[in-house]
């Protein structure tokens, strides 16, 4: 993927992409690419005015060489509260890094 293919992706996804709380469009500075594999890329969106948060997961299924067709899969985030950031906190302390126990449940 090049940087115009990627481009018009984000132009596509300021367009067609509202935020889901508030309804609004996002800006540049709100749309952040997470990661990118072939062509499938991994957006996480932050709104302004009402401080949401979503993840976006993009595939172009069909490219040509004037437009490409997307697969947009996206999720609000939700909100975090204090106690759900103490949860996490007191986890980790604990966590003694054995991933085989931790998922062995």
């Amino acid at each position: 993927m090049n940087y115009i293919d990627f481009k018009q992706i984000i132009k596509h996804l300021k367009k067609n992409l509202p935020c889901g709380t508030c309804n609004k469009k996002f800006s540049d500075d709100g749309i952040h690419l997470v990661s990118s594999l072939n062509d499938d890329l991994l957006f996480h969106f932050y709104c302004p005015f009402c401080k949401n948060q979503m993840v976006a997961e993009v595939s172009i299924v069909e490219q040509t060489r004037t437009t490409n067709k997307l697969n947009i899969n996206a999720k609000n985030g939700g909100i975090i509260s204090p106690d759900d950031v103490l949860d996490i906190h007191n986890f980790l302390n604990r966590f003694d890094g054995d991933f085989i126990k931790l998922f062995s449940n």
